[in-house]
Order: C-alpha cells, then structure tokens, then sequence
C-alpha cells in the first residue's frame, strides 16, 4: 500500500518548487551544487588548456549555429530573468538567486566549450555533467510549474512567462546534450607569423605550435616549424630553407592516419592551400589537381565536367596527396587503390626543383611515386585518369557471417563494389553492393514528413547511433554484445535500392562521422586466405571476452585488385582489406591489437602503413618484396635523406651501400598522352 504521508510531502514540494513566488531554499540549493563544481572544475580546466594553441580546422556549420544558439538563448533568459525578479518583483529572492546562478553557470560553460572547441579538444567531464544536471532541473522545473499553475490558479500570462523562460532553460539543455559527443577535426596547429628576418624571403609564414595531432587525438607531434605554403615557388622555397637548415621534412594532409608516418620534429607541410585544379582533359578524361585538394572538392569539380574516378576512398576530408601516397583504397575486386589511376605526379625533390613522373616521363620510377609514403618528396601536383561519369546502384543488407564466408567469392566476383561490415559478437553482416546502371539516379527517400532517408540511415544510424553504441560499451563492456544484436537486428532495415552519382555513394559514410576516438588497424590478406583470415579472427575476438574485453566497432571488409605499386599492401596480389578499430582508454586494447598483428602475420598480411601496427624492422620489411627497388629510387630523389623520420627509418630500412637491383621494368600504360590534348585552364 502507498504511504499517503510521503505523497503528500512530495506533492507540497513540487508545489512550493513550481510558485516562482514562494521562498524554497531547496532550490537555491540544487542550483548551487552544480554551479560550484562546474565553476570549481571549469577553472581547472581552462588552465589546462591554456598553453594548447588554437587551431585551423574544417569548422562544422552545425556546430556553430548550435553554439550562436545556446549564446542567444542565454542573452534573452537574462532579461526575462532580470525583468520578471527585479522590475516586477514576480520572483521571489531564492527563485531569483537559483536563475541568476543558472545563467551565469551556462556562461561560464559556453565560455569553456568554446575554448574546448578551438583547440579541437574532447568535452571534459565536467561539461557532461552540468549538461546532464541542468537538462534534469529544467525539466523538473518546468514540470512542476505547470502543476502548481493549475493548483493555485495563476494568471495565464504570470504562467505562459514562467513556462517560456524554463523552456528556454530546457532548450539550453538540450541543445548542450546533442553537442556532448563533440566535434571531428583535423588540426593544424597555429600562431602569430614571426618576423620575416626569421622567416626568410620567399617563405610563407611561418608557424611554431607546441603539439599538432591526428584527427582523433591517438597520435601527435612537436615539429620546429610549420609552413601552409599556397604556391608552387612557396613550396619550393621551403623545401630549399629546410635543406638548407639540414632539417627533415614531412607532410601533413588531414590527419587521417592512425600511425606517426607523417610526424617529424623538423619541418611540417601542410599542403591546405594547394588545392586548386590545373587543368582538366576532357577528351583524355584526365585532370590535374593539386595535392591539397580533398576527395570530396576533387569530385565536385569532376562532376562539372561529367567524369568520374572508378574507385574512390570513403573519406571525402582526405587529400588526394595523402590518399595517393598512402594508397588509400575503396572496395572492389575490378579495381585498385586510388594510386592505380596516377598517370603523372610532379614532386618537388630535396633540391627544391620539380621533377615529374609519367607514363612518359622517368617511367621507371612511376610504381615507387605512385606509392612514396612521403619518401621520395613533396607531392605538389597529381594527374588523375578518370573516365565519363557514371551511376551506381546500391543495395545494401544484412546478411550473416557463415553465408558471406561461404559465398565470398560469388560475391566480390559479380559485384563491382562490395564491402561487409560485421558486428562482433553477433552473426549479422551489413553488406553493401554497388553497381553500375543506366538508370537514373532515384529522388531523395523520405524516412518520415520531417527527415530524409539518407540522413536517418547514414548519418543517424552510421554514425550517431555507433557513436552511442561505442559511448555506453565503454560504461558497461558486457552490454556490448546485446546493443550489436540489437542494432542489426532491429535498427538496420533498408528500403528499395537507391541509384546515385558514383561519388555520392563512394563517399556516403565516413567513419569519421563517429564521434569517438578509436585506433584502426588494417591489414591486407591475400585473397584465397581472407575466408580462413576472418574465422581465424572471430575466434580471436572471442577470445578476448574471457579478460573482459569487448569491441566496440564494426569490423569493415573491402576487396581490392593487385597493382604494381612497390610499397602497395596489395602488390602483385587480389587483396583482402580487414580493418579492425577499438576504442581509446582500455588497458587491453593495444595488446589486443598486438596480438590481431601477430595473426596477420601467420597468414601473409601487410599492414596499411597508415594505420596501427607493431611489427618492425626486418620483420616488416618482409611485407614489401619490391623494397630495395624503391630504396634505389629514393637514394637518387633523396639521397640525404630529407623525406624521413623515426618510423619511414624502421620501415624502408638502410640505404647505405645496397646491393643494386636488377633493372626496373617500365610500368604498364594507363593513359595515352597525344600533342594534340584539349586542355580547359581553370
């Protein structure tokens, strides 16, 4: 039976809580607690952060009307608030103080997140926390003013006031909660240029920073100096200073990789503003960009022009230079990295003169530039074969892991892109078939009156829905395994097949678009052992459980075919790409992913260089067969060693007295180049 005592209590405090003009201490109480430890905290925080610097980074719109929003709301509760207590005298002094506390509580924590948010920094604890609280109070405020309004019969104005002001408090809440999980960036660290006697002629400014990271904050830097040089003669010039200085140099794109390839204590490139277009062929289908320029800008410009790229990366934030010298890939058994469509990269070598490498020019040396890894000098220009624009149909479904295993042939076979991401701990596989088509593309699919399909089934369920998923797997590790079943189970149930443009499906999901750091490692297995490499890998995972650990990432699947590039995963070999991510902050996720190495390994895997790995020296070396032909290469376009660090070191090995390889077969033909080309200056 109820006790109608404890009823009474609670509804007497709702009431007193709900009447604006009644003195009730409680509440001044509740509000001070949490203005303490956010004002306590809040401080600690900002010095922290106080000698990180500021950086340049991709703003996110989004991001920003939400934080111009949260500033005008807190602006108009300060008049109403002011208004309402002090001219009209409608609050009492404890409701007054309560709101007043509030306000300057959601100051100061706008204050703090926007310096957070400059620094490309992950929301403290203590942000999360007075979100949480205040989304609680305000709605427990507004709830019980609604009752006691009913009760004591206030005037409808006195009420519609109360009621506003509190929802605006509540709208405060919520737009703070949707901003909890934070911002993906790719940071380049900045200052104030120095003077120019320091900087020398020709140079752009020039910029010290006291950390540069990766886009997820797992791998970072402290180099001498940074230069964005937005020309050629700039980026010549700078290679030159570096030279000169006897620095090394390395180049940052945008921050993509999981592994220190890119870091250096010396001279950092960041390649931003070189990313402008050349020239475009259409009669050829080619184009000449230059290396900064992203995939997804890249592909605008393609699609002025009706031409597209066969196979594309899914990063639409990544550079062309880095995806090309990294040899980033898509999915597809008929196609190759993005690199295999390279027909001509301009470098500028160690002496700061531009050296180019065709199909007709230095042709010897286009499978060592087509995958440098930055080894071989700066990449300035890149000249793409691309070919006439084209459609492709996308199906996507879930299936299970036995019946992939079991048809995997059939399927990277008779589909011209197909790539499986499996949830651990279940046996659901998403698998996604593109195919090319004549048909025209389909109209936006709505998933209700108010959201459109693509939103809700890639960027809700893709990527909001896995960043949660990742969230609470870390709170409740066991949980891990019913949330994955649940989510391909019951939330992935895909409609009719859509036909869009290729680089809108290419490019549909990002898995950057989860907000939660992870490491990534990919490893690329040889076809005929991708279906033993995967079972071999599910009773890894397994495994694991009995320490407690679970993963909290799908596993992605792609497919890709040989190329002749000589530090390519997938040299001279059909490729299985298995890329494997954790999240940040368990003790046992990097020996998880040291012992997932050492099982690559058994089964003839390379790692993607840009991602996470552990093996080193001689035993990495293994993975790339054509090793000393590039080294040979590199001796003569750096024979100082400029393009290098710690990590290019331990993998290309020496270059001191090598034993000369056998002459380097020209490589095969991509592209016809004729006098006769018509060229569209842009």
């Amino acid at each position: 039976m109820a006790n109608p005592l404890g009823i009474s209590i609670c509804h007497s405090t709702l009431l007193k809580y709900g009447d604006a003009a009644r003195p009730c201490v409680e509440e001044t109480v509740a509000y001070s607690v949490p203005f303490g430890i956010i004002m306590v905290f809040g401080i600690v925080r900002l010095r922290q952060i106080a000698d990180y610097p500021d950086v340049i980074m991709p703003r996110s719109v989004l991001q920003s009307v939400r934080m111009c929003g949260s500033t005008f709301i807190i602006g108009i509760l300060a008049v109403l608030v002011l208004y309402h207590g002090i001219i009209h005298h409608n609050l009492s002094p404890y409701v007054l103080a309560s709101q007043c506390i509030t306000i300057v509580g959601w100051l100061f924590a706008t204050i703090l997140l926007s310096k957070e948010h400059s620094r490309a920094l992950s929301q403290s604890w203590v942000l999360r926390v007075w979100w949480i609280a205040q989304l609680l109070l305000a709605g427990l405020k507004l709830h019980a003013i609604t009752c006691a309004g009913q009760l004591t019969h206030q005037s409808a104005s006195s009420l519609l006031e109360l009621v506003m002001i509190n929802t605006l408090f509540l709208l405060l809440g919520v737009l703070a909660f949707v901003n909890m999980t934070g911002s993906t960036y790719a940071p380049v660290s900045t200052i104030v240029p120095e003077c120019e006697e320091e900087v020398g002629v020709g140079l752009p400014p020039k910029m010290r920073l006291r950390e540069c990271v990766n886009w997820c904050g797992t791998v970072s830097c402290s180099p001498k100096a940074v230069y964005s040089p937005s020309t050629l003669t700039e980026l010549q010039n700078v290679v030159k200073h570096a030279a000169k200085n006897k620095s090394k140099l390395r180049v940052r794109g945008s921050g993509t990789s999981s592994s220190q390839i890119w870091c250096t204590n010396g001279v950092l490139v960041s390649l931003e503003h070189l990313d402008k277009v050349i020239y475009v062929d259409k009669r050829r289908s080619t184009v000449q960009v230059e290396a900064g320029i992203t995939m997804g800008n890249l592909n605008s410009v393609l699609h002025e022009f009706a031409m597209g790229i066969p196979s594309l990366p899914p990063i639409a934030s990544q550079t062309l230079g880095g995806a090309v010298a990294m040899g980033a890939h898509g999915s597809g058994l008929q196609h190759g990295c993005i690199s295999d469509q390279v027909v001509a990269v301009d470098l500028v070598t160690c002496d700061g003169e531009l050296f180019r490498v065709s199909s007709t020019e230095n042709t010897e040396m286009i499978n060592a530039v087509r995958v440098s890894l930055g080894a071989l000098g700066v990449i300035y220009s890149v000249t793409l074969q691309c070919e006439h624009s084209f459609n492709l149909k996308c199906e996507e479904r879930i299936t299970e892991l036995d019946e992939v295993l079991m048809n995997c042939d059939e399927l990277v076979q008779h589909n011209d892109h197909v790539e499986f991401e499996w949830f651990p701990f279940t046996s659901a596989v998403l698998m996604r078939q593109l195919n090319r088509t004549q048909v025209a593309t389909t109209k936006p699919r709505r998933f209700c009156c108010c959201m459109s399909a693509d939103w809700y089934y890639g960027t809700f369920l893709r990527s909001k829905v896995v960043s949660w998923i990742v969230w609470a797997g870390k709170l409740i590790p066991s949980m891990v395994p019913s949330m994955w079943h649940f989510y391909a189970r019951k939330l992935l149930r895909f409609s009719k097949p859509t036909v869009k443009p290729s680089d809108r499906q290419f490019l549909a999901y990002d898995v950057r678009g989860i907000k939660a750091g992870f490491h990534e490692m990919e490893y690329a297995i040889a076809l005929p052992d991708a279906r033993p490499a995967v079972a071999e890998l599910r009773r890894y995972i397994e495994q694991h459980v009995l320490q407690g650990y679970y993963i909290t990432l799908p596993i992605t699947i792609r497919f890709t075919a040989m190329n002749h590039s000589y530090l390519s995963p997938a040299y001279m070999r059909p490729t299985c790409y298995i890329t494997v991510r954790t999240h940040l902050g368990h003790p046992v996720s990097t020996s998880f992913l040291r012992g997932l190495g050492e099982l690559w390994h058994r089964f003839g895997g390379r790692p993607s260089v840009a991602s996470l790995y552990f093996v080193r020296g001689p035993q990495l070396r293994l993975s790339f067969p054509e090793l000393d032909r590039f080294n040979t290469i590199r001796r003569k376009l750096d024979p100082n060693q400029m393009f290098t660090n710690d990590h290019i070191d331990d993998l290309l090995g020496p270059m001191d007295d090598p034993e000369e390889p056998a002459a380097i077969p020209p490589p095969s033909q991509n592209a016809v180049f004729d006098d006769d080309m018509e060229k569209y200056e842009i």
